[in-house]
């Protein structure tokens, strides 16, 4: 029974995340208004920080912290990472010192992802397993990992052993998943396979026909489908040449179908006002999918030199239809049938050539310089809403209707060229490393040529001290616009064009840290000041206006980021542990938006906290405990609606004055491995949000013309929510 509640539960908080009307959990007093203060959140985990200052995951790493429904998930644990902001249930990406989620570069195998969630950001999109190492970029980006302002994380996947097939099959709450690799004839061939699907959608559309009712009686049915798969092939020819083709794809379903019955109207029938009855049946689809296809040829032609040559595809696109049928009765007879269809598109694709060339004549030096051609289209969006109205006898003089609006904006297509040269020189406790990237970048006739420089110095003490500071100005052409809503249909993106400048920053920051035996410690401090910003208009019709996306957003916005970040962790031992606190602030200005006044971001949150212990009992077995705790994020709460051109438009006060409570969370884990000569048999049980913490996701008013909404409605994804999984690994003999 249990098992049946918790997924329930879990889809049909989706639902409500994305359907707000449906929700009524009521705030009340625990929104204020707050003029003049901020919030930011990052994290750390007991992870490794080489020598470059670069942040290091390991699948040890990540199996460490509790599952999420039986999960490993890597997207959550870079909330352990200093700098990376544990956002709430349901945000999309991931977000790092107080910027939005575009700013941050995310890469599997060099294949740029857009989004990286399943369950509506509940989970990520990469099975755990199929990942080798994470690195974390923050400090200071490589020229060679260069297109967005901030950060960049790269993801690399596991190649298949070389000796025996390995295969694992695991069960958990809301998903199964299977694992097969090893070689294929020779060792000199590798392959690897992971698949992940949920099989809960058909059990929740049923129970939740039966359990959920709304206001009017009528059922409401939900199911929620997800399914990835990660796979790559690898040879290695001779010492020289090697070969590998990544491949990976996620796909998410998401269904709602409500029917309501027993809402009042009054028409004019006969002359007079007459009481009709409406009953509604209202279907919604949305599906979002990754496709990514890499191929990679390293060439090592003399033992200095190394040539790594990539062409990349990736797509990610998103798709929601939602039909709404009304049947009007009068004393039993029909009066008319209408049917509203609405349909929302938007995808981006990229295809791209790089060439990397890398060379190493000593110990002291590295030189790496390439190019990367990449061809880009992107669909900001494709709304068309069609209405029809067939009236019966009753109103046989009345006329139908049957309209369509809605706006399709122009597939955007554009070329970008960037060339990268970058070196690095260590002298005897000093490292030094210089990077430059020059763009050309092409939207029909409009070309943007855009230099990047950053500089990095280090300094080796005594007692495994490292001093380093780091200096960039990056520039990104692609924006993502935030909408107010926490819905994925309205964060869209935007390319650079005519109207619209390439994003641009300046980046600073220094670190100090050190490493002693168990034990490794950091601090951190930094300030980016942001260029070329652009946001929603108050009251954007971007669904349905004929105008154009660029004249329905503030442009050449600036914005500044500045904060620091503390982290200590014992990273060895049968007691492992990790703490981070990170205090930020982040702000936007526009000239034309908020009274001109500058207002902190929406991403904004002043304190973070991040806790992590996990204790290993002999050999079997092993437990771990988070806590993360940050302050809540600002919003924009509507102060009253009116009705125009068929939809309801908000009147918003000042920029995110508003900030929601604060976010806590405990989640805990305890697995048990028992291994044999073949086979390898984990269970884990896990729990998300231990005290079942209502954390709110987002706010909403109920729609008043003209007039304020006082009572505030608060949305909270997940309470308490227990989950178990089997794994049971097989092994073949060695040959």
């Amino acid at each position: 029974m249990l098992y049946r509640i918790v997924i329930l539960f879990l889809i049909f908080r989706c639902a409500t995340a994305l359907f707000a009307q449906d929700s009524t959990a009521i705030l009340d007093s625990t929104i204020r208004l707050m003029e003049i203060e901020i919030a930011d959140k990052k994290a750390t985990s007991s992870n490794t920080i080489n020598e470059q200052g670069v942040f290091k995951l390991t699948p040890n790493d990540v199996n460490k912290l509790p599952r999420i429904m039986g999960e490993t998930d890597w997207l959550k644990s870079t909330q352990f990472l200093t700098g990376v902001q544990s956002g709430n249930e349901g945000a999309l990406g991931f977000f790092v010192r107080g910027g939005s989620p575009d700013q941050n570069l995310l890469l599997y195998d060099n294949i740029p992802i857009l989004n990286a969630t399943h369950l509506y950001g509940f989970l990520s999109t990469i099975n755990g397993e199929a990942i080798e190492q994470l690195q974390f970029h923050k400090n200071y980006v490589p020229a060679t990992k260069a297109g967005r302002l901030a950060t960049a994380m790269e993801i690399d996947s596991k190649n298949g052993n070389n000796k025996a097939i390995k295969t694992s099959i695991t069960l958990g709450i809301i998903s199964a998943k299977f694992s097969v690799d090893g070689p294929i004839k020779s060792p000199k061939t590798t392959f690897s396979i992971y698949g992940r699907g949920s099989f809960l959608g058909a059990i929740s559309q049923k129970i939740s026909k039966k359990a959920y009712k709304n206001s009017l009686g009528a059922g409401i049915q939900i199911a929620y489908y997800f399914y990835d798969l990660n796979a790559n092939i690898q040879h290695t020819f001779n010492g020289k040449h090697q070969l590998k083709y990544s491949f990976f794809l996620s796909h998410d379903f998401y269904n709602l179908q409500s029917e309501e019955i027993g809402n009042e109207s009054f028409i004019p029938i006969d002359t007079t006002f007459s009481k009709v009855e409406n009953k509604y049946n209202y279907k919604n689809k949305l599906q979002w999918m990754n496709i990514g296809n890499g191929l990679t040829w390293n060439y090592l032609p003399k033992e200095k030199w190394r040539l790594k040559n990539q062409l990349l595809f990736s797509n990610y696109t998103i798709r929601f239809n939602r039909t709404e049928k009304e049947t009007t009765d009068y004393l039993g007879n029909q009066i008319y049938d209408a049917t509203w269809l609405h349909k929302i598109k938007s995808f981006v694709r990229t295809f791209s050539l790089k060439s990397e060339i890398i060379f190493t004549p000593n110990n002291s030096n590295r030189t790496d310089f390439g190019l990367q051609l990449s061809m880009n289209s992107m669909q900001v969006l494709q709304s068309n809403i069609n209405f029809k109205r067939d009236y019966k006898d009753i109103l046989a003089n009345v006329p139908d209707v049957d309209s369509t609006t809605g706006n399709s904006y122009p597939v955007f297509t554009y070329f970008l060229a960037t060339a990268h040269a970058q070196h690095e020189f260590t002298w005897k406790l000093l490292q030094l490393t210089v990077g430059f990237n020059l763009n050309f970048y092409q939207q029909k006739k409009q070309h943007y040529t855009t230099p990047e420089g950053r500089f990095k110095l280090q300094y080796k003490l005594p007692k495994h001290l490292v001093i380093s500071g780091a200096v960039m100005y990056t520039a990104q052409h692609v924006h993502l616009l935030n909408s107010r809503q926490s819905d994925i249909l309205y964060d869209v993106w935007l390319p650079t064009s005519q109207y619209i400048k390439p994003q641009t920053a300046l980046n600073f920051s220094g670190s100090i840290h050190q490493t002693i035996k168990q034990w490794q410690w950091s601090v951190d401090a930094y300030y980016r000041k942001m260029f070329n910003q652009i946001n929603y208009k108050n009251n954007a019709g971007f669904l349905s206006s004929k105008q154009s996306i660029e004249s329905q957003v503030y442009r050449n916005g600036t914005g500044k980021a500045y904060g620091v970040e503390f982290f200590i962790a014992k990273s060895k031992g049968n007691i492992t542990a990790s703490a981070r606190y990170n205090l930020a602030w982040s702000t936007r200005h526009f000239d034309s938006l908020n009274n001109g006044k500058e207002f902190f971001y929406k991403f904004d949150k002043r304190h973070d906290l991040a806790l992590m212990i996990a204790y290993r009992f002999k050999k079997h077995f092993d437990v771990s405990l988070t806590w993360v705790f940050n302050s809540g994020q600002r919003t924009t709460i509507p102060k009253a609606y009116y009705y125009a051109s068929g939809e309801w438009l908000p009147v918003y006060s000042n920029m995110n004055d508003y900030v929601l409570p604060k976010y806590h969370r405990m989640d805990i884990s305890f697995n048990y491995t028992k291994e044999t000569k073949q086979l390898t048999h984990q269970f884990n049980f896990s729990i998300f949000n231990l005290y079942s913490r209502q954390n709110v996701f987002s706010v909403y008013t109920k729609k008043s013309v003209g007039s304020v909404d006082k009572t505030y409605y608060q949305l909270s994804l997940f309470p308490i929510l227990p989950s178990l999984s089997y794994t049971i690994t097989i092994k073949a003999n060695e040959k």
